[in-house]
């Protein structure tokens, strides 16, 4: 059976594809050409098999990665990131985490590594390692469980 889900993904554990399919949406308050709809609409394409199996013949729910257009969409996002609600932004820097530890592409990789770790720091936060976030992410129901409520 074929999956909308690219390969890399679908090998990763289920609470890896839970957390990468809830950034799927994008944020819903904003406008239709804000920065951060161009970051989605690159991670779809990174993550998503399109239905035309041809990212560039895929239109504008998913488009292919550019190094450039995606960092000028990412100082535009941070530049403005105040508008955004914090519980998209959870989702999207989680998800930016994944793809920036786990994506095959040497150069999409990188690029959603240096969107997670720019929200972490921009959160006062501290990076995880792939490790940690394989444990956090990996552990048994009632450990994952225990960590949420603690």
């Amino acid at each position: 059976m074929t999956s909308i889900i690219q390969p890399w993904a679908a090998e990763l554990g289920l609470r890896h594809q839970g957390v990468l399919v809830s950034a799927i949406r994008g944020c819903d308050s904003i406008h239709r050409e804000d920065p951060s709809k161009y970051l989605v609409r690159t991670y779809r394409g990174a993550l998503l098999v399109p239905h035309c199996r041809d990212l560039k013949k895929a239109a504008s729910f998913m488009i292919p990665f550019d190094n450039e257009g995606w960092f000028e969409a990412a100082d535009d996002f941070y530049a403005s990131i105040d508008h955004y609600p914090n519980h998209w932004i959870l989702h999207w820097m989680h998800a930016s985490e994944i793809v920036g530890c786990k994506h095959p592409d040497d150069i999409i990789r990188p690029a959603f590594a240096a969107m997670y770790r720019r929200l972490v720091r921009k959160f006062h936060m501290h990076p995880e390692t792939e490790e940690e976030l394989d444990h956090r992410l990996n552990a048994d129901e009632d450990t994952f469980s225990k960590r949420q409520r603690d």
